[in-house]
């Protein structure tokens, strides 16, 4: 395996999709369909359809299924193991974890496990990584061309081949370290929502290895894979109110309708300013609305997001953002590394004392990251502590912390040069306070060191400064 850069418009392949295609049906039926790359991570999905018939089995708690004994999340100070030994031992942990809760799901909805798939979970149980990613990498062609043929159960090989890909790459401290940074915001209670592989995978690994709380652990990536919700209402619908086949369905629709209200706007009203986003792809055939795109599923993930909220309002959740929800936002709270969703009044009213603390925060943590030549050298670890970074930046800017909000996106470039997401941010700064000659400064500079990601940045830039292009010839 050979990722490129993980980060949300960089078109990541082990984030984000790389192609994802709605296709809009008759009148009644509405089919979505995520067509991904054949990669372990968060939002790795084989074609789903939104009003999937598939057999949801019986419903039971996460708490239930998954007690094994193992030794403490992250703590190693306490012993004389070394960080590598105590990953290994929690890979061994995870393993078994997810091998047994793959088998309960496969019995409840009758499917035969093949010889391969346990095969895979030996060799990881064993501690041969390399081996069992080449395995794991067997299991996803083959599940790609027949998504169906082992349903709910996917999803605990998936994760099993996620982490284990994350520990190939991630040094063991880190792991740790990243941990510690997670578990030691959370609230108690809290729903984890994830968005990178390593939000989505690393956490579900040390959350399940862990003596501590057990929280309840998601991606906000795949909300929209049918399969992926009944996964979820199968194994936490005794905890919380999951979304429903006919919530997803409703969201897609709604997607779609006001896709299609934007764009007879922008074709009657050319000489106004485009509703229709450059991101949003969308064609017509036979007068059906058809759209592909990160845009397009990200924005049925994000209503999914509300209606999730809405419908646990008793719940607290956090949230490691892979794509920006800004409708979150207004009453967000900033919560260590990640973002608290729907903060109660006293920690959503977000001062300029606290303001002011989230960039001390990341001052820090860029300066222990960066003289730490174990984290410097891996561009894993830099890359997803700078799109955290990132994330909280969108916030304060939101919010009208334009100070700290380009503070903090200047430290995330530090953290990690070619992450686009950043200089999109910084883009928004920059146009929002008049400053196109450094905007353009800017452009220029990235798309010289990172020529790849020309095209992607000069879109950024003209959709806020027009047509003249910056970032050379």
């Amino acid at each position: 395996m050979n990722p490129s850069p993980n980060t949300t418009e960089q078109g990541d392949p082990r984030s984000f999709p790389r192609t994802v295609k709605l296709l809009l049906g008759a009148l009644l039926v509405a089919a979505l369909f995520l067509l991904f790359t054949p990669r372990k991570e968060g939002l790795e999905k084989s074609p789903a359809v939104l009003d999937s018939n598939m057999e949801k089995g019986t419903k039971w708690s996460a708490a239930s299924l998954l007690k094994p004994k193992m030794h403490g999340r992250t703590a190693n100070a306490k012993t004389s193991r070394s960080a590598e030994e105590i990953i290994s031992e929690k890979l061994t942990a995870f393993a078994q974890n997810r091998k047994q809760l793959m088998l309960k799901l496969a019995k409840a909805s009758n499917i035969t496990v093949k010889d391969d798939v346990m095969h895979f979970f030996e060799v990881l149980e064993s501690g041969d990584r390399a081996e069992a990613d080449k395995l794991f990498d067997a299991l996803q062609k083959q599940h790609n061309k027949n998504p169906g043929e082992i349903g709910l159960a996917w999803r605990p090989i998936q994760e099993a081949g996620g982490v284990n890909w994350e520990l190939m790459n991630w040094p063991a401290q880190k792991v740790l370290d990243y941990g510690d940074q997670i578990f030691g915001s959370l609230k108690p209670g809290m729903v984890y929502i994830g968005g990178t592989d390593p939000g989505a995978f690393l956490t579900s690994f040390l959350n399940e290895t862990g003596d501590g709380e057990h929280h309840i652990i998601m991606t906000q990536n795949a909300l929209a894979d049918s399969t992926y919700l009944d996964y979820l209402r199968t194994v936490y619908g005794e905890q919380m109110q999951t979304i429903t086949g006919e919530e997803s369905q409703k969201a897609f629709q709604t997607y779609i309708e006001d896709l299609g209200q934007r764009i007879d706007h922008d074709e009657k009203f050319p000489n106004e300013p485009k509703r229709v986003l450059s991101s949003e792809k969308y064609t017509r055939e036979n007068g059906k609305l058809q759209v592909s795109g990160v845009t397009a599923v990200m924005s049925i993930n994000e209503k999914l997001i509300q209606t999730l909220l809405d419908k646990n309002p008793g719940m607290s959740f956090g949230i490691e953002e892979s794509f920006p929800f800004k409708s979150t936002y207004s009453d967000a709270a900033i919560l260590g590394p990640i973002m608290q969703l729907r903060a109660g009044p006293e920690d959503q009213i977000l001062t300029p004392a606290k303001a002011a603390d989230s960039v001390s925060f990341w001052r820090n943590q860029t300066d222990l990251l960066l003289a730490d030549n174990e984290a410097a050298t891996s561009p894993y670890v830099m890359k997803t502590y700078s799109k955290t970074a990132t994330s909280q930046a969108n916030l304060l800017l939101a919010r009208g912390f334009t100070a700290e909000s380009e503070q903090t996106y200047n430290l995330a470039l530090k953290l990690y040069p070619g992450n686009i997401e950043t200089v999109n941010g910084l883009l928004d700064v920059y146009s929002r306070s008049g400053r196109a000659n450094e905007a353009s400064q800017l452009l220029n500079d990235f798309v010289q060191k990172f020529p790849e990601q020309k095209g992607m940045a000069q879109d950024f830039y003209q959709s806020r400064f027009g047509t003249g292009a910056a970032g050379g010839k």
